[in-house]
């Protein structure tokens, strides 16, 4: 019988993350730093025991956590410890996953790190373009021209990516 228990690579990565989002919104305030403590309470909680609903609910106590501590943190640690927050969750559940599937003790570091690595690079690229319409917005970067072509450029990727639907 396999084990229900999470996969060992991506739940420290999991881990790792949730600390992170704790450590930003531990920089805020102390409402902040105790909600998001609470979060990676349960986040751990549900790694340790394969609980899909402990780390659905600890990732979503560290990203109010940061949600809060981002009423007094500039963008950029805001958006770091979302990036950790939502880290945690995706690496939690895909350790569950393949902790089900396959058991704790199956070799699948490389596809842990890969998943990883791929979560990591979407949430870095979709901080830095949400970083960069917070710029367009407060004028820092540029007029309204600039907002007006990026825009167009975002629908042409939206196309590109969904298709004429043929």
């Amino acid at each position: 019988m396999l084990e229900s228990r999470p996969s060992r690579t991506e739940a420290w990565a999991s881990l790792l993350a949730g600390g992170l989002a704790l450590v930003v919104a531990a920089a805020a305030s102390w409402p902040s730093t105790l909600l998001a403590g609470a979060g990676f309470a349960l986040l751990g909680w549900g790694i340790w025991r394969g609980d899909s609903r402990g780390i659905t609910g600890g990732a979503v106590g560290l990203f109010a956590g940061v949600a809060l501590a981002g009423t007094t943190l500039s963008v950029l640690p805001t958006l770091l410890g979302g990036i950790g927050a939502l880290l945690a969750w995706d690496a939690g559940h895909h350790a569950r996953g393949l902790g089900r599937q396959l058991g704790r003790g199956a070799t699948t570091r490389s596809v842990e790190l890969g998943h990883v690595g791929a979560s990591l690079a979407v949430g870095v690229g979709t901080a830095g373009v949400a970083y960069v319409g917070y710029l367009l917005v407060v004028g820092q970067l540029g007029g309204t021209g600039v907002a007006a072509g990026a825009a167009a450029v975002g629908v042409l990727l939206v196309y590109l990516a969904f298709g004429s639907g043929r």
